[in-house]
């Protein structure tokens, strides 16, 4: 297990090897979410969501022990592209530079 201060876990998400911006492989503390409301996108929005959450925090820790598995579905929403998607990457993107 690894344990980050707020600083380095946002470093860590943004070079998306340690911690990544899924929202779904995570467990959060309830009071994080005070206040929070997550970028209404209707693709990556746990892109700029789960980094302002990171932001939030006053320490991450990462347990690499897999504890969920996780099926690829070649067909899924996850794995079609469409400009519209990039569009939506790319607004998710900018709100994360705003926290930088």
């Amino acid at each position: 297990m690894e344990s980050y201060d707020s600083e380095m876990a946002v470093i860590e998400i943004m070079n998306d090897e340690k911690i990544n911006s899924f929202v779904w492989d995570k467990l959060y503390k309830k009071e994080l979410f005070h206040g929070f409301k997550y970028m209404e996108l209707d693709y990556h929005e746990d892109v700029a969501s789960t980094f302002k959450l990171i932001a939030k925090s006053k320490r991450v820790v990462c347990n690499n022990k897999p504890l969920y598995y996780y099926i690829r579905n070649p067909k899924s929403i996850s794995h079609t592209l469409n400009p519209y998607k990039y569009y939506c990457l790319y607004r998710a993107f900018k709100e994360r530079e705003e926290i930088i």
